[in-house]
């Protein structure tokens, strides 16, 4: 029997998470546009709260136990989370990962005590989503007593992002008039819609995808930023009540993180960026002193090795010249 009893204190920390208001966007964009701090969860992204969910549902349910070895696929945010979950409980877990992982990630998975699985076949497009995928069906079957988390498709993924929403709402103390939520899996947008329709908002949900990702259709193309995009359309229900989608080249990701540290000295990744990126798209169309918020999904420093690195961008997303020409305007 796994004792959950003693974790209680580390849990209660995930969720809950501020809202600030930023000033100098606000000003320069005539409207009141809010930042809802995912990166202060304690494993610096809001998959703390996915992970947290899955894990001590399946626990509930019966489908794991203190011998249970967890396997699932990523190489970002859901791994960090899931590490520190499994490291909490003493459960084994291994991470598929792929070659796009960045440095930090990989070395936090392993401090938390995750094995780590590298694939490195690519499909047709250029992703590693696939072989990811593949690897994890392989592992289940050859590892008795094992289980996957399945981001992609687990209802507790979604479930546990419900509660952004709420959370926005109570410190707004409203609804906000737009919300810019980025896509990968698609857990956050699907809990943030489902919260929006049971509630009646009038809040108008953009999900801000990548160029080269085919969840709202396209052709996929091979994509460097992790946390948003996929090569795989997405099994949540997502299009219930969505008012827009917008993509995103990567290079105007970065972009928006390079404004967004500017401007209010804020270290986000990529699909904050991207967000910050998608607003400046679509101001014309969005009323003078509206109130918006973007999700800062995580924080910036396990990207100071890319996103933030200039000889990274040039090589990978190919910037002509160098960061400080790298611009949103103008």
């Amino acid at each position: 029997m796994i004792e959950k009893k003693r974790i209680d204190g580390v849990l209660d920390s995930i969720g809950k998470t501020p809202i600030i208001y930023l000033k100098n966007l606000s000003e320069e964009l005539s409207i009141r546009l809010y930042a809802k701090m995912e990166s202060q969860n304690p494993g610096k992204s809001l998959k703390d709260r996915s992970s947290k969910n899955i894990i001590l549902k399946a626990i509930d349910e019966g489908e794991i136990d203190k011998d249970t070895t967890i396997i699932e696929s990523s190489s970002g945010n859901m791994a960090i989370g899931l590490s520190r979950i499994c490291k909490l409980l003493g459960l084994k877990l291994i991470m598929v990962v792929d070659p796009n992982i960045n440095h930090h990630t990989l070395n936090l998975i392993r401090v938390y005590g995750a094995k780590v699985e590298i694939v490195d076949k690519k499909d047709h497009s250029g992703s590693y989503l696939k072989a990811r995928l593949e690897t994890v069906k392989m592992l289940l079957k050859s590892i008795p007593n094992s289980y996957t988390s399945n981001q992609y498709s687990n209802p507790n993924n979604p479930e546990a992002q419900k509660e952004i929403f709420s959370e926005i709402v109570t410190s707004l103390g409203t609804y906000p008039d737009y919300l810019f939520v980025s896509v990968s899996t698609c857990g956050t947008l699907k809990g943030i819609l489902d919260e929006v329709n049971h509630t009646n908002a009038h809040t108008k949900v953009i999900a801000v995808d990548a160029v080269g990702s085919i969840i709202f259709g396209g052709n996929a193309s091979t994509r460097y930023l992790p946390g948003m995009g996929a090569s795989k359309h997405t099994e949540f229900d997502i299009y219930n009540n969505l008012h827009a989608h917008i993509l995103i080249p990567e290079l105007d990701s970065v972009a928006g993180c390079k404004l967004l540290l500017e401007k209010e000295c804020i270290l986000a990744g990529g699909s904050t960026g991207a967000q910050v990126s998608a607003l400046y798209n679509l101001i014309e169309k969005i009323e003078s002193n509206a109130s918006v918020c973007i999700i800062v999904a995580d924080d910036g420093e396990r990207y100071l090795d890319t996103i933030y690195n200039e000889d990274w961008v040039q090589q990978k997303l190919g910037l002509e010249n160098d960061m400080d020409d790298l611009s949103l305007v103008g």
